[in-house]
């Protein structure tokens, strides 16, 4: 690029720099040509490919074919490097199977920790970029229909969206692809909300269940067993454990042992019975 706007194609050694506005890109030849290789607006233009190139790359699996060309800085053969890897025809046919593989065989049932609906919309949506590099359908990919078939095609039955997929058939706005998975996230989204309400609402009622039962009397406090209110709590004919009588007050305390009394005389009194019985 040239320091106003231009672009510079370098010829041949022999032959003067021509500047033109604008090069065609359908033109090979502006890609093939043989270009001069060194003095200062090569090497600083050269250096500007290699920031660009690792700048985008660096955290890639891609960047692995350039990684030898960091200490030169040289961005020419580290894009030579990418085009004999990624234009050769086995890697556009792997990328086009793999592509097709994950718009064919991922399926979103439901929300879950490790698969989420943005997860589903980002394996459709890279699946489609796949395509369109590999210079699928003249590298303009699946059209909005065949990514909408797809899209819905792995959408289960489990995963509650019948309703608004079948809402999104009646509407002619949601025919285009951003705009189906735009409604659609938004149905997910308010699932969610509603989700999050029942949960909140039941936890609530399992609460108050557990409090309610929690001031009934439990195994041993049983609503059979004797009982009377002392000084605002209720005490039962039974045995309490030493931390919690010494918590009662005075009047509780004498209401424990008198229930205790009166349970001693009622198992001598039956003591007593059943011994007459017998010689």
């Amino acid at each position: 690029m040239s320091g106003h706007g231009g672009v510079l194609i370098h010829l041949y050694p022999e032959q003067p720099l021509v500047e033109v506005a604008t090069i065609d890109i359908n033109d090979d030849d502006a890609y093939t040509i043989s270009s001069t290789h060194f003095r200062r607006v090569f090497k600083s233009d050269n250096k500007a490919v290699w920031d660009l190139l690792k700048i985008n790359l660096i955290d890639l699996p891609s960047y692995n074919h350039i990684r030898r060309y960091v200490v030169k800085s040289d961005g020419r053969q580290a894009w030579i490097s990418l085009r004999q890897f990624y234009e050769v025809e086995d890697f556009i046919e792997r990328t086009r199977e793999t592509a097709f593989a994950r718009l064919t065989s991922t399926f979103y049932k439901g929300e879950t920790s490790k698969f989420d609906f943005e997860k589903y919309i980002n394996v459709h949506k890279t699946a489609n970029r796949m395509l369109q590099i590999c210079n699928f359908n003249s590298g303009s990919g699946l059209d909005d229909a065949t990514k909408i078939q797809h899209f819905k095609s792995g959408i289960r039955p489990e995963a509650g969206l019948e309703v608004a997929l079948t809402t999104s058939r009646s509407y002619p706005t949601y025919r285009g692809f951003d705009h189906l998975v735009s409604f659609v996230s938004t149905e997910v989204d308010q699932k969610k909300i509603r989700g999050q309400q029942v949960a909140s609402f039941t936890n609530r009622r399992v609460s108050s269940t557990q409090t309610s039962q929690s001031s009934k009397p439990t195994s041993n406090h049983d609503k059979s067993i004797e009982s009377c209110v002392v000084d605002g709590k209720r005490i039962y004919r039974m045995s309490y454990p030493k931390k919690e009588f010494s918590s009662f007050t005075k009047a509780q305390r004498e209401a424990v042992l008198k229930n205790a009394q009166r349970t001693s005389s009622l198992f001598a009194r039956e003591g007593s019975i059943c011994s007459s019985g017998f010689p």
